[in-house]
């Protein structure tokens, strides 16, 4: 198996790129407080909607129908092939399972104002005696709060396996901006949320630091996991991967994004040409990308076919 020094060096790139932004971004609220809430909520929310539009381009333009493809050309039982197309709505209704039935909260990722309680502007960072915030129902918030952390890790987890298991530079780019066009406002969700439980330091910088790692792990398991699986599986399992993680893309952009964003009538227009800049943008970028890397491929096979038909002439 020989090695592809490019795609190895992408994805030890994006290591360590999903990381810093995830801690940076959760830890941001420490400095929130200064920033007006409403001007901040308005643009996050706002931002928040280009994100949705660039993970259903990823979903829909790239993820499903490179998944449809790598498995149709694996698989030559006609029945069997006919089910393929069932995959990315199984990873939808993983997704739809993991965050509303089996974790069901009140959490939102969205950002208006009505949506985000107050919190102290101050922050003591000395071990409080309880460690925890539990009055007015204090308790119940933190273990939503951990949902949310899972929840969100979940999403993060399985875009970093797409990267690490994938050996298409295409799939691993587009999946890395995909990822990390919304990373940095979840991360940043997630902190306010955490910030608002008046953790101390220590506990609010594990809990992150938890988070944050979600996606690099993911990471180095999808490295693993194509190492270990038999060379001739590996774009099987490949095309499964990417199908079922369409699906996924597909429930965060709309359940998760869409419908809470666009559900309160502020700045409606302007999320909604946003949405669609975000999905175009992406939409085109997944069609260059295609065409980049396929001419690449073709000319890459044509030398090599050059190189052997001049060593069989030599001989």
């Amino acid at each position: 198996m020989s090695v592809e020094w490019d795609i190895v060096g992408s994805k030890i790139g994006f290591f360590f790129a999903i990381l810093l932004v995830g801690l940076i971004f959760c830890s941001l609220p420490l400095l929130s407080y200064k920033i007006n809430k409403t001007i901040r909520n308005r643009i996050l929310s706002i931002v928040n909607t280009f994100a949705a539009g660039v993970f259903l381009a990823s979903g829909f333009v790239h993820l499903y129908a490179e998944g449809i493809e790598i498995l149709s050309e694996e698989i030559d039982d006609d029945i069997i092939e006919s089910l393929i197309t069932v995959l990315p709505p199984v990873g939808f209704v993983i997704t739809l399972f993991v965050d509303k039935i089996l974790f069901n909260t009140e959490h939102s990722h969205s950002h208006n104002e009505e949506s985000e309680p107050e919190y102290d502007e101050k922050w003591d960072l000395k071990e409080k005696s309880t460690g925890s915030y539990d009055h007015q129902n204090g308790s119940g918030k933190t273990k939503a709060t951990y949902i949310l952390i899972f929840v969100l890790s979940f999403h993060s987890l399985l875009a970093g396996i797409v990267i690490g298991a994938s050996n298409e530079l295409e799939t691993i780019i587009i999946v890395f901006l995909a990822l990390i066009s919304h990373h940095w406002i979840e991360s940043f969700s997630l902190g306010v949320n955490v910030y608002k439980q008046n953790f101390v330091f220590k506990k609010f910088f594990t809990l992150i630091s938890i988070f944050s790692i979600m996606a690099p792990v993911g990471i180095i398991i999808g490295v693993v996991i194509y190492f270990i699986i038999p060379e001739d599986l590996q774009s099987l399992f490949e095309g499964i991967l990417l199908s079922i993680t369409a699906g996924s893309f597909i429930y965060v952009a709309i359940v998760d994004i869409l419908l809470e964003e666009l559900h309160s009538n502020q700045d409606k227009w302007v999320k909604f040409i946003v949405f669609l800049i975000g999905f175009i943008l992406n939409s085109s970028l997944t069609i260059v990308f295609e065409q980049v890397f396929h001419d690449h491929d073709h000319s890459h096979d044509s030398h090599d076919h050059s190189s052997s038909s001049y060593d069989s002439h030599d001989h």
